[in-house]
């Protein structure tokens, strides 16, 4: 039930003499303290930290709050702390609040290693190097770099990246759930529907100094960020592109495609909080970088449906009735009003029989 009662909003809509817009949020729920709740922003993780939130707002603007910052919500003098993942149209059946209970917190300094350096300043944020000492003058210091007297990038440790060979890099994980496509270019989620046709890629760039060749990629589907800490592991098929060649600087999109019910692999949709790639996962190419090979986001569920062609035969294959249903109540009225006999159904593919009774 909504915490916000139809008075509370006709009052507050007389006395500002506007009309409240309602905005849905995703969110990480930080807990009640600003220590735990400095902590997990400061993590480094903070898309994985807390728990897992929505809600409305009612404002007067399109945007009251803003994505990737903390908010501090006053329920009626008790105090939650939620950092803001995305913006979406409002949820149903979610609690919404005032945008005037939120205090923005701008002033949080993360400081992960205690050096007396902001994290942003920080050219080694999760080691203690107060003097910040770079002799190469790459971006990492010299307590993080591996090749301190040889400017390199992050992506290879602070050691330049060897010549004359290729280095595969994942950019890019989404899903295309019954048309509709979430990506981590713009999502912090990707959607899992159930009953709906599945699309899963991922963008690979070589950002390496030579051309390479790329013939398996993996996706896999889990309960936990890392798969050897996971009780739930689904392998998705493999891509059938077969060998591709990539030029530095170019890049290749792999998909592979399948159609979900409600359980993949004897596993429930909502069971499901991450989804895992890793091209060359063979090792068949030698590559100047093999770290940076593996990729996962967060997927989220929705039992959301497009509506679906049910098609009814009798046993000697004519038609008795073919229609678009919507849900399992159009679908149950349908087979209700049929006469007594055996019949076969295909429901977009997925054949079965029934025999009527009466």
């Amino acid at each position: 039930m909504k915490k916000i009662l139809l008075f509370f909003i006709v009052f507050y809509s007389l006395s500002v003499n506007s009309q409240l817009l309602e905005t849905g949020y995703e969110t990480r729920n930080l807990g009640q303290s600003l220590t735990e709740a400095q902590a997990l922003l400061c993590s480094g993780n903070v898309i994985n930290s807390g728990r897992r939130g929505r809600f409305n707002v009612l404002s007067e603007s399109k945007s009251p709050l803003q994505v990737n910052k903390l908010y501090k919500l006053d329920e009626d003098g008790e105090f939650r702390y939620y950092y803001i993942i995305k913006k979406n149209s409002s949820f149903r059946d979610r609690d919404s609040y005032f945008d005037n209970r939120f205090t923005l917190l701008n002033t949080v300094v993360c400081d992960r290693d205690n050096d007396g350096v902001s994290d942003d300043q920080d050219n080694c944020p999760s080691t203690s190097n107060s003097n910040q000492l770079n002799s190469d003058n790459d971006s990492i210091g010299n307590v993080c770099d591996n090749c301190p007297n040889q400017a390199g990038p992050s992506s290879n440790n602070g050691c330049p990246i060897p010549q004359g060979k290729p280095d595969f890099k994942v950019t890019a994980i989404s899903i295309n759930a019954g048309g509709v496509t979430t990506s981590t270019n713009t999502s912090s989620y990707l959607n899992l529907r159930s009953n709906q046709n599945h699309k899963f890629c991922v963008t690979v760039k070589n950002i390496g100094n030579n051309t390479g060749n790329l013939n398996n990629v993996s996706f896999v589907l889990s309960n936990g960020v890392s798969l050897l800490a996971s009780s739930i592991i689904a392998n998705l098929p493999a891509p059938s592109a077969g060998t591709v060649t990539i030029a530095p600087n170019e890049t290749k999109e792999y998909c592979v495609e399948l159609y979900i019910w409600d359980n993949y692999l004897g596993y429930s949709l909502p069971s499901f909080n991450y989804i895992h790639t890793d091209v060359d996962y063979y090792n068949n190419t030698d590559e100047s970088n093999e770290t940076n090979n593996k990729a996962h986001a967060s997927v989220s569920y929705s039992s959301s449906r497009n509506p679906i062609t049910l098609i009814i035969n009798d046993t000697n294959g004519n038609l008795v009735n073919k229609t678009i249903i919507n849900n399992k109540e159009e679908e149950f009225l349908l087979i209700k009003g049929l006469n007594k006999g055996l019949y076969f159904i295909n429901k977009d593919g997925k054949k079965s029989q029934i025999y009527k009774l009466n």
